[in-house]
């Protein structure tokens, strides 16, 4: 039963999953506020998962309801069926090979408990191997910078929504009375459901953050999506030159933001005007292509360290390291890397 008023569902998807799946099924069952369903979409799985599934379906301390593709259908429209099935007043969405620590649901709630103008609620998580070891690295090193939480605590979360998404789906839960609004997920430019959901959402309520990891990220070579971590393997220049094609995509996909917007009506009902979307849209659109502009600098320094020094020294009096970058730390890295 109910730990309380919110009723809490667990949206997974699954596609061949066998090798991991069991440890985060495992993880649902040592929540310290139990879900009150867990509802799984599998993909047309060809290995052990559906075993698995059904086997944990006969012991797990709440309801299960499995529904099984015959073909598959892509991740995006699988969690799309997800969580049109779910029957809880909160969804928390879930990858097959994550592994959550045992408060993360209990720290959810409390979140949306304490603030009903609350829609929408993710954390950090820990990078770990295919081992679940940890590495270095939180999640939000890579994708959730100090300045975007600020930005954020300061009620500006659509506007870094609108630049790139920083709300990982695994780290995230939202109220289903928004999903008549949400679904079905648009196909838009290197952009999925979780960007999808959490800017619709920030259009009409609060997003709140959760300042610490609950759950281990698992990083290994057959996901479909992961936090970067390669990226670092990169040369410097190689990182900003990807980069560059990264924010350029963000350009194209701000337009086809507004035109889903403008043919679904998004904005109806929220207070927040058409015209202030464009304004807040030529903003970004203005920020990123300055932004561009200085990674195009610093993609091109060149090789010799000493002959770098008067292009980084132009790039620290014009401010845009500290606008653009992460200021002297930025400034540094160009001088010293290869």
């Amino acid at each position: 039963m109910s730990q309380s008023d919110l009723k809490i569902s667990v949206a997974l998807c699954t596609f061949n999953g066998a090798k991991y799946l069991r440890q985060q099924l495992d993880s649902f069952a040592a929540q310290t506020r139990l879900p009150d369903e867990l509802v799984v979409c599998d993909d047309s799985s060809s290995d052990e998962t559906r075993a698995i599934l059904e086997s944990f379906t006969g012991e797990a301390p709440f309801p299960i309801r499995l529904f099984f593709k015959e073909v598959n259908i892509g991740s995006m429209q699988n969690f799309e069926q997800a969580v049109e099935k779910c029957s809880g007043d909160i969804i928390a969405l879930s990858d097959q090979d994550d592994v959550w620590k045992p408060e993360k649901l209990a720290r959810i709630e409390a979140a949306f408990l304490k603030d009903s103008n609350v829609g929408l609620v993710f954390s950090d998580a820990v990078l770990n191997d295919e081992n679940l070891a940890p590495t270095r690295w939180k999640l939000w090193d890579m994708t959730f910078r100090r300045h975007d939480r600020k930005r954020f605590a300061a009620g500006k979360a659509l506007e870094v929504l609108l630049e790139y998404n920083v709300v990982t789906g695994a780290a995230m839960a939202f109220r289903s009375r928004f999903r008549p609004v949400i679904l079905p997920f648009p196909a838009l430019t290197d952009f999925i459901h979780d960007g999808w959901i959490s800017l619709v959402i920030a259009t009409r309520a609060k997003l709140h953050f959760v300042d610490e990891p609950l759950l281990l990220y698992r990083q290994h070579s057959n996901q479909q999506l992961g936090a970067g971590l390669s990226k670092w393997e990169m040369t410097i220049k190689d990182r900003h030159s990807a980069y560059i094609e990264n924010r350029k995509l963000a350009l194209h996909r701000l337009e086809e933001i507004r035109q889903v917007f403008v043919g679904r009506d998004i904005l109806s009902g929220t207070g927040l005007s058409y015209q202030q979307l464009d304004s807040m849209i030529a903003e970004r659109k203005e920020h990123i292509s300055n932004l561009i502009e200085h990674y195009k600098t610093r993609a091109v320094l060149p090789d010799s360290r000493v002959m770098r020094i008067p292009s980084v020294l132009t790039e620290i009096a014009s401010g845009r390291y500290h606008k653009f970058s992460r200021g002297f730390g930025s400034a540094a890295m160009d001088l010293v890397s290869k």
